[in-house]
Protein backbone atom coordinates (compact mmCIF):
# COMPACT_ATOMS: atom_id res chain seq x y z
CA UNK A 1 0.00 0.00 0.00
CA UNK A 2 1.34 3.40 -0.94
CA UNK A 3 1.86 5.70 2.03
CA UNK A 4 0.39 9.20 2.01
CA UNK A 5 2.58 12.23 2.52
CA UNK A 6 1.20 12.68 6.04
CA UNK A 7 1.90 9.03 6.95
CA UNK A 8 5.42 9.27 5.57
CA UNK A 9 6.05 12.43 7.59
CA UNK A 10 4.94 10.71 10.78
CA UNK A 11 7.34 7.84 10.21
CA UNK A 12 10.29 10.18 9.76
CA UNK A 13 9.53 12.78 12.43
CA UNK A 14 8.66 12.48 16.09
CA UNK A 15 6.46 15.58 15.98
CA UNK A 16 4.06 16.87 13.36
CA UNK A 17 4.28 20.67 13.42
CA UNK A 18 1.41 22.82 12.25
CA UNK A 19 1.75 26.33 10.89
CA UNK A 20 2.72 28.59 13.83
CA UNK A 21 0.18 31.05 15.17
CA UNK A 22 1.44 34.33 16.57
CA UNK A 23 -0.18 36.18 19.45
CA UNK A 24 -0.67 39.62 17.94
CA UNK A 25 -1.13 42.74 20.09
CA UNK A 26 -2.17 46.28 19.30
CA UNK A 27 0.60 48.84 19.14
CA UNK A 28 -1.05 51.83 20.78
CA UNK A 29 -3.54 51.38 23.61
CA UNK A 30 -4.57 55.05 23.63
CA UNK A 31 -3.99 58.14 21.52
CA UNK A 32 -1.81 60.18 23.89
CA UNK A 33 -0.76 62.40 21.00
CA UNK A 34 -4.10 64.20 21.33
CA UNK A 35 -3.13 65.66 24.71
CA UNK A 36 0.69 65.71 24.69
CA UNK A 37 1.94 68.70 22.77
CA UNK A 38 5.72 68.41 23.15
CA UNK A 39 6.88 65.29 21.31
CA UNK A 40 10.30 66.56 20.26
CA UNK A 41 13.33 64.31 20.02
CA UNK A 42 16.28 65.09 22.25
CA UNK A 43 19.90 65.01 21.25
CA UNK A 44 22.71 62.94 22.82
CA UNK A 45 23.56 63.96 26.34
CA UNK A 46 20.15 65.41 27.18
CA UNK A 47 19.58 63.13 30.15
CA UNK A 48 17.60 65.82 31.93
CA UNK A 49 15.84 69.02 30.99
CA UNK A 50 15.04 71.86 33.38
CA UNK A 51 13.14 75.07 33.08
CA UNK A 52 11.90 77.98 35.15
CA UNK A 53 8.46 79.50 35.50
CA UNK A 54 8.11 83.24 35.93
CA UNK A 55 5.11 85.13 37.16
CA UNK A 56 3.65 88.13 35.38
CA UNK A 57 2.56 91.30 37.13
CA UNK A 58 -0.38 92.09 39.35
CA UNK A 59 -2.82 94.95 38.91
CA UNK A 60 -1.46 98.50 38.59
CA UNK A 61 -1.73 100.82 41.60
CA UNK A 62 -3.71 104.00 41.82
CA UNK A 63 -1.32 106.97 41.81
CA UNK A 64 -2.05 110.42 43.20
CA UNK A 65 -0.41 113.65 42.15
CA UNK A 66 3.25 113.80 43.12
CA UNK A 67 3.48 110.17 44.26
CA UNK A 68 6.15 107.80 43.00
CA UNK A 69 5.06 104.99 40.72
CA UNK A 70 5.17 101.70 42.57
CA UNK A 71 7.30 99.05 40.94
CA UNK A 72 7.43 95.32 41.14
CA UNK A 73 9.59 92.67 39.50
CA UNK A 74 8.64 89.50 37.71
CA UNK A 75 9.20 86.61 40.09
CA UNK A 76 10.72 83.23 39.54
CA UNK A 77 8.08 80.90 40.97
CA UNK A 78 9.58 77.48 40.43
CA UNK A 79 11.90 75.12 38.60
CA UNK A 80 10.60 72.09 36.77
CA UNK A 81 12.73 69.05 35.98
CA UNK A 82 12.19 66.07 33.71
CA UNK A 83 14.58 63.09 33.68
CA UNK A 84 14.86 60.40 31.05
CA UNK A 85 14.00 56.72 31.56
CA UNK A 86 15.48 53.76 29.71
CA UNK A 87 13.30 50.76 28.89
CA UNK A 88 14.82 47.55 27.53
CA UNK A 89 13.85 44.04 26.44
CA UNK A 90 15.80 41.19 24.84
CA UNK A 91 15.31 37.69 23.44
CA UNK A 92 17.42 34.58 22.79
CA UNK A 93 16.82 32.45 19.68
CA UNK A 94 18.37 29.02 19.28
CA UNK A 95 19.52 28.28 15.73
CA UNK A 96 17.98 24.81 16.06
CA UNK A 97 14.57 26.43 16.26
CA UNK A 98 15.17 28.26 12.98
CA UNK A 99 16.50 25.11 11.28
CA UNK A 100 13.45 23.00 12.23
CA UNK A 101 10.75 25.44 11.09
CA UNK A 102 8.82 24.11 8.08
CA UNK A 103 5.99 26.54 7.50
CA UNK A 104 7.80 29.84 7.91
CA UNK A 105 11.16 31.09 6.69
CA UNK A 106 13.86 32.42 8.95
CA UNK A 107 13.31 35.93 7.60
CA UNK A 108 9.55 35.73 8.23
CA UNK A 109 10.11 34.53 11.79
CA UNK A 110 12.60 37.31 12.57
CA UNK A 111 10.19 39.86 11.09
CA UNK A 112 7.48 38.55 13.41
CA UNK A 113 9.88 38.79 16.33
CA UNK A 114 10.65 42.40 15.45
CA UNK A 115 6.96 43.24 15.16
CA UNK A 116 6.26 41.69 18.55
CA UNK A 117 9.12 43.64 20.13
CA UNK A 118 7.82 46.83 18.56
CA UNK A 119 4.35 46.23 20.00
CA UNK A 120 5.86 45.79 23.47
CA UNK A 121 7.75 49.08 23.33
CA UNK A 122 4.81 50.92 21.79
CA UNK A 123 2.51 49.86 24.62
CA UNK A 124 5.22 50.82 27.11
CA UNK A 125 5.20 54.35 25.68
CA UNK A 126 1.44 54.46 26.20
CA UNK A 127 1.89 53.39 29.83
CA UNK A 128 4.49 56.08 30.50
CA UNK A 129 2.24 58.72 28.96
CA UNK A 130 -0.67 57.52 31.12
CA UNK A 131 1.51 57.67 34.24
CA UNK A 132 1.05 61.46 34.28
CA UNK A 133 -2.65 60.91 34.97
CA UNK A 134 -2.24 57.81 37.14
CA UNK A 135 -0.02 59.83 39.51
CA UNK A 136 -2.00 63.05 39.34
CA UNK A 137 -3.49 63.00 42.83
CA UNK A 138 -0.54 61.94 45.00
CA UNK A 139 2.44 64.12 45.88
CA UNK A 140 4.02 61.27 47.84
CA UNK A 141 4.28 58.84 44.93
CA UNK A 142 2.95 60.90 42.06
CA UNK A 143 3.57 63.66 39.58
CA UNK A 144 5.17 66.32 41.80
CA UNK A 145 5.03 69.88 40.50
CA UNK A 146 7.44 72.76 41.14
CA UNK A 147 5.43 73.71 44.25
CA UNK A 148 5.92 70.20 45.74
CA UNK A 149 2.22 69.47 45.23
CA UNK A 150 0.59 66.81 43.11
CA UNK A 151 -0.53 67.75 39.60
CA UNK A 152 -4.12 67.94 40.84
CA UNK A 153 -4.26 69.34 44.38
CA UNK A 154 -6.54 71.57 46.45
CA UNK A 155 -3.75 73.81 47.78
CA UNK A 156 -1.44 75.00 44.99
CA UNK A 157 0.06 78.25 46.39
CA UNK A 158 -0.24 81.39 44.29
CA UNK A 159 3.04 83.02 45.26
CA UNK A 160 2.17 86.61 44.46
CA UNK A 161 -1.09 86.76 46.41
CA UNK A 162 -0.79 84.21 49.19
CA UNK A 163 -3.97 82.54 47.95
CA UNK A 164 -4.27 78.91 46.82
CA UNK A 165 -5.53 77.36 43.61
CA UNK A 166 -7.63 74.20 43.64
CA UNK A 167 -7.67 72.00 40.55
CA UNK A 168 -8.72 68.82 42.33
CA UNK A 169 -12.48 68.44 42.50
CA UNK A 170 -14.40 66.24 44.90
CA UNK A 171 -14.53 62.55 44.06
CA UNK A 172 -17.42 61.71 41.78
CA UNK A 173 -18.66 59.86 38.76
CA UNK A 174 -18.77 60.89 35.10
CA UNK A 175 -22.01 62.87 35.02
CA UNK A 176 -23.55 65.87 33.28
CA UNK A 177 -23.29 68.09 36.37
CA UNK A 178 -19.75 67.00 37.20
CA UNK A 179 -18.53 67.78 33.70
CA UNK A 180 -20.04 71.25 33.96
CA UNK A 181 -18.23 71.72 37.29
CA UNK A 182 -14.94 70.97 35.53
CA UNK A 183 -15.75 73.39 32.71
CA UNK A 184 -16.59 76.14 35.21
CA UNK A 185 -13.34 75.51 37.09
CA UNK A 186 -11.41 76.14 33.87
CA UNK A 187 -13.48 79.08 32.68
CA UNK A 188 -14.15 80.97 35.91
CA UNK A 189 -11.76 79.98 38.68
CA UNK A 190 -8.24 80.42 37.28
CA UNK A 191 -5.72 83.11 38.24
CA UNK A 192 -2.11 83.95 37.63
CA UNK A 193 0.27 83.89 40.60
CA UNK A 194 -0.23 87.65 40.95
CA UNK A 195 -4.00 87.45 41.00
CA UNK A 196 -4.94 88.32 37.41
CA UNK A 197 -7.78 86.33 36.00
CA UNK A 198 -7.15 83.59 33.46
CA UNK A 199 -9.85 82.08 31.29
CA UNK A 200 -9.35 78.51 30.27
CA UNK A 201 -11.04 77.07 27.21
CA UNK A 202 -12.14 73.46 27.80
CA UNK A 203 -10.74 71.33 25.01
CA UNK A 204 -10.67 67.67 25.98
CA UNK A 205 -11.70 65.20 28.65
CA UNK A 206 -9.53 62.18 29.47
CA UNK A 207 -11.31 59.15 30.90
CA UNK A 208 -11.31 55.37 30.86
CA UNK A 209 -12.77 53.42 27.94
CA UNK A 210 -15.36 51.86 30.25
CA UNK A 211 -17.17 55.21 30.38
CA UNK A 212 -17.63 55.44 26.60
CA UNK A 213 -21.39 54.89 26.81
CA UNK A 214 -21.83 57.44 29.61
CA UNK A 215 -19.84 60.23 27.99
CA UNK A 216 -21.45 59.64 24.59
CA UNK A 217 -24.93 60.04 26.07
CA UNK A 218 -23.89 63.08 28.09
CA UNK A 219 -22.28 64.99 25.22
CA UNK A 220 -24.28 63.94 22.19
CA UNK A 221 -27.93 63.39 23.04
CA UNK A 222 -30.54 66.05 22.36
CA UNK A 223 -31.52 66.73 25.96
CA UNK A 224 -29.56 67.20 29.14
CA UNK A 225 -28.66 63.98 30.88
CA UNK A 226 -29.95 65.23 34.24
CA UNK A 227 -29.94 62.02 36.28
CA UNK A 228 -33.70 61.58 36.70
CA UNK A 229 -35.67 58.70 35.27
CA UNK A 230 -37.96 59.54 32.39
CA UNK A 231 -41.69 59.15 32.96
CA UNK A 232 -42.73 55.52 32.77
CA UNK A 233 -39.15 54.34 32.67
CA UNK A 234 -36.94 52.36 35.01
CA UNK A 235 -33.45 53.10 36.29
CA UNK A 236 -31.87 50.38 34.18
CA UNK A 237 -31.09 51.31 30.60
CA UNK A 238 -33.22 54.44 30.59
CA UNK A 239 -32.21 57.75 29.02
CA UNK A 240 -32.25 60.21 31.94
CA UNK A 241 -33.83 63.18 30.16
CA UNK A 242 -37.06 63.90 32.00
CA UNK A 243 -36.47 67.68 32.11
CA UNK A 244 -36.33 67.99 28.30
CA UNK A 245 -33.76 70.79 28.58
CA UNK A 246 -31.70 71.22 25.42
CA UNK A 247 -28.25 69.72 25.97
CA UNK A 248 -25.95 72.64 26.81
CA UNK A 249 -22.83 70.51 26.29
CA UNK A 250 -23.64 69.46 22.74
CA UNK A 251 -22.04 72.54 21.15
CA UNK A 252 -19.00 72.74 23.43
CA UNK A 253 -17.02 70.54 21.01
CA UNK A 254 -15.22 68.84 23.87
CA UNK A 255 -12.88 66.19 22.54
CA UNK A 256 -13.04 62.82 24.29
CA UNK A 257 -9.72 61.02 24.76
CA UNK A 258 -10.08 57.46 26.01
CA UNK A 259 -7.22 56.10 28.10
CA UNK A 260 -7.54 52.42 28.89
CA UNK A 261 -4.33 52.62 30.93
CA UNK A 262 -5.96 54.62 33.77
CA UNK A 263 -5.47 52.53 36.88
CA UNK A 264 -8.53 53.96 38.60
CA UNK A 265 -11.15 53.55 35.91
CA UNK A 266 -13.32 56.28 37.44
CA UNK A 267 -10.69 59.05 37.41
CA UNK A 268 -11.37 61.75 34.82
CA UNK A 269 -9.63 64.95 33.74
CA UNK A 270 -10.59 68.11 31.89
CA UNK A 271 -7.82 69.84 29.91
CA UNK A 272 -7.87 73.38 28.56
CA UNK A 273 -6.42 74.35 25.21
CA UNK A 274 -3.15 75.52 26.82
CA UNK A 275 -2.59 72.25 28.69
CA UNK A 276 -1.06 70.64 25.63
CA UNK A 277 1.98 72.93 25.72
CA UNK A 278 2.63 71.83 29.33
CA UNK A 279 2.43 68.08 28.69
CA UNK A 280 5.83 66.74 27.64
CA UNK A 281 6.59 63.44 25.96
CA UNK A 282 10.05 63.25 24.46
CA UNK A 283 12.03 60.41 22.90
CA UNK A 284 15.71 60.82 23.72
CA UNK A 285 16.76 57.70 21.83
CA UNK A 286 14.54 55.81 19.42
CA UNK A 287 14.03 52.07 19.69
CA UNK A 288 17.24 50.36 18.62
CA UNK A 289 18.36 46.73 18.44
CA UNK A 290 21.74 45.08 18.90
CA UNK A 291 22.40 41.48 17.80
CA UNK A 292 24.93 39.12 19.36
CA UNK A 293 25.81 35.64 18.08
CA UNK A 294 27.00 32.86 20.38
CA UNK A 295 29.48 30.50 18.71
CA UNK A 296 29.35 27.65 21.22
CA UNK A 297 25.66 27.54 22.15
CA UNK A 298 24.44 28.41 18.62
CA UNK A 299 22.21 31.13 19.97
CA UNK A 300 21.57 34.57 18.56
CA UNK A 301 20.41 37.24 20.98
CA UNK A 302 18.76 40.57 20.33
CA UNK A 303 18.72 43.43 22.83
CA UNK A 304 16.35 46.37 22.36
CA UNK A 305 16.23 49.63 24.26
CA UNK A 306 14.70 53.09 24.17
CA UNK A 307 15.07 56.25 26.26
CA UNK A 308 12.20 58.65 26.87
CA UNK A 309 10.87 61.24 29.29
CA UNK A 310 7.39 62.42 30.15
CA UNK A 311 5.90 64.89 32.60
CA UNK A 312 4.06 68.16 33.20
CA UNK A 313 5.54 71.67 33.30
CA UNK A 314 2.63 73.57 34.86
CA UNK A 315 -0.66 72.58 36.50
CA UNK A 316 -2.80 75.42 35.14
CA UNK A 317 -5.39 74.35 32.57
CA UNK A 318 -5.68 70.94 34.27
CA UNK A 319 -8.67 69.86 36.33
CA UNK A 320 -8.90 66.40 37.83
CA UNK A 321 -11.66 64.49 39.57
CA UNK A 322 -10.71 61.27 41.38
CA UNK A 323 -13.17 58.48 40.98
CA UNK A 324 -12.91 57.37 44.59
Amino acid sequence: MVMTTSQWTRTTSLIEYEKPMFDEAISNTWDYGQVFGDKAKLGPGDQEIRGYLWSGFGLPHERKFGEDIQTEAMKEIGEWTLSDVEIALGSDIDDKLLEDMRHITEKQFLNKLGTSMGQSFSQARCLYAASVFNRAFSAATGQVMYDSKALCADDHPLYGTGEVYDNKLAAGSVSFSNIWDMIDKLRIDQYTHNGLRKRGTPESIVLHDSHARDITRILNQQYEFDGTVATGGSATGTEYVSSKNVNSLAKKNIKVVYCIELEDTDDNFMLGKNAKQNLVFRIRKNLSAKWEFGRRNRTRSVFNHMRLMTGVIDYLDFVGRPGS
